[in-house]
């Protein structure tokens, strides 16, 4: 896949890009990812924060509002210009950089960061997997964390089959596809072509490591399938009230760990630690 195709894909996605996530399943994955995140932020609010295509600014806002300093880095400069203004609504323009650029060579100087994070779908998106984690363990700090999404390989899959669990060819489509794709298929409105690549739970933590970047933690967003698979619904969105999204929430924090569960999930998030070793 090339950085161009995604870069135009990104760049038609800009103007509608953030109200995908007001759908319940976003809404879910977003909540446990913050619970995450309070956990393994720095301590000083004046620490540096790389937010790797961080697009339409959706973690590098609140982040700065808490005091950080954070980077932008996105190869789409639609993305960025949702950011800007989103930015300037909010004040916080001396709190955050924007930055036009590929993930795999930011132009910033060894352990400048002290902590990075890359959700959704970037780092399956990227030619070179391994180059992009190399490149962000470069640039954090000794002993600084790392939080990423990879795309689960059954859980993305499994919905195709969802709806008619019985169909005997859908089934068979799933063996396959389970056997001998490595990704998922894409393409522009423009027909460039590019693709997801998904990992199970394990290859994902052999991933970080032959790169040096201790996972310390995989966690499942999120695990149930009920929630995020509106065909088991009727095909609707789930409009839970508060109670029952605080409810569901707990149920999905209590079971996101869950070492025989991470492979039903949607995305694994990936919190990883730079060590010398």
């Amino acid at each position: 896949m090339s950085i161009e195709s995604v870069a135009e894909y990104y760049d038609e996605q800009a103007k509608t890009y953030d109200r995908n996530f007001k759908q319940f399943y976003w809404k879910i994955s977003d909540a446990i990812t913050w619970n995450y995140l309070e956990r393994y932020l720095p301590k000083n609010p004046n620490s540096i924060i790389l937010d790797a295509a961080g697009g339409t600014g959706r973690w590098t806002i609140p982040l700065a509002k808490k005091g950080y300093h954070v980077v932008i880095v996105d190869i789409s400069q639609s993305m960025l210009n949702v950011s800007r203004k989103k930015i300037q609504r909010e004040g916080l323009q001396k709190m955050i950089t924007l930055v036009k650029g590929d993930m795999a060579k930011i132009d910033y100087p060894d352990e400048y960061f002290d902590f990075v994070l890359c959700l959704t779908d970037a780092i399956p998106l990227t030619e070179d997997i391994d180059k992009v984690l190399q490149e962000f363990r470069r640039l954090m700090k000794n002993e600084s964390y790392l939080i990423v999404d990879l795309i689960n390989r059954y859980g993305l899959l499994m919905p195709h089959v969802s709806g008619d669990p019985y169909n005997v060819t859908k089934v068979k489509e799933l063996i396959d596809r389970l056997g001998k794709e490595v990704s998922v298929p894409g393409k522009s409105s423009q027909g460039k072509k590019f693709s997801w690549l998904w990992h199970f739970p394990d290859e994902a933590k052999e991933l970080f490591e032959r790169n040096n970047l201790k996972a310390e933690k995989i966690v499942g967003k999120p695990t149930s399938l009920l929630w995020r698979n509106p065909m088991l619904m009727g095909n609707r969105d789930l409009h839970a009230s508060q109670q029952l999204f605080e409810n569901i929430l707990k149920l999905e924090l209590a079971l996101c760990e869950e070492h025989a569960l991470l492979g039903m999930s949607a995305k694994l998030m990936i919190i990883a630690r730079k060590t010398n070793k």
